[in-house]
């Protein structure tokens, strides 16, 4: 992380950042799974996790990139899964069983709270590409609502992280230089790269060892208990 001026502002990432949602979404599609078994080719529930997985990660980067709406995402996921063009309200039913499973899997890290409540600057701001209602829900159901200045949402901007106009979006509602600003999140292209490439001050957060960066020079924290201190060293 570069040196600069006094850090003002902390923004974050929501998912895998904040709140687990690789758990929720194995805990999910492992009991979507049990219902549904008969009517795809997974042979196991750890091989139906493993696909839906894959499946969500790509038809969600067609809704960030705005081919399709949030809703459609939904069916194509389905649509792929079952290998059959089904309606979409069969479809629309589907992923309600699984929805339902989701929403209730939904945990924020133990590291979060202690967290924010460490952390010592004027604003704190979350940067999520998703659908606005949903992430919102999500902070609601966790805990987390009440503990950010802001939610801002791909949905609700019009772009998506790594869009530098996001970030500057959320330095100006903020009232912050971006170079005063640090951006946190799990993902090295969207979060970090995106922030650095805004002006912001860029921290990879990298929970599992094996998904750490070879470049040195790349801010990385293991757990959200060390941002505090490396915000207050970046005020010296």
């Amino acid at each position: 992380m570069r040196p600069g001026g006094s850090v003002t502002a902390v923004f974050f990432d929501l998912d895998n950042t904040l709140v687990d949602h690789s758990g929720a979404e194995r805990a999910a599609s492992i009991l979507f799974y049990e219902v549904i078994s008969e009517r795809t080719a997974a042979s196991s529930p750890e091989e139906f996790a493993q696909l839906w997985s894959r499946v969500q990660d790509r038809h969600m980067d067609r809704y960030v990139a705005g081919e399709i709406s949030f809703q459609q995402q939904r069916r194509e996921r389905i649509f792929e899964v079952f290998e059959t063009k089904s309606s979409d309200a069969e479809a629309d039913a589907l992923f309600g069983i699984y929805l339902g499973h989701y929403e209730n899997s939904w945990r924020a890290y133990a590291d979060v709270l202690p967290c924010l409540e460490s952390l010592r600057v004027d604003h704190v701001t979350v940067i999520t590409n998703g659908d606005a209602a949903q992430q919102r829900k999500k902070l609601r159901r966790t805990g987390l609502a009440d503990r950010f200045a802001e939610v801002i949402t791909s949905a609700d901007f019009g772009c998506s992280k790594p869009d530098p106009r996001i970030f500057h979006s959320a330095c100006e509602r903020a009232s912050v230089n971006p170079s005063d600003a640090i951006h946190i999140g799990d993902s090295l292209t969207v979060d970090y790269e995106g922030a650095c490439a805004a002006g912001l001050r860029g921290v990879l957060l990298v929970r599992e060892e094996s998904a750490a960066p070879a470049d040195p020079s790349i801010t990385t924290v293991r757990s959200l208990h060390e941002l505090p201190s490396l915000v207050d060293g970046a005020k010296k």
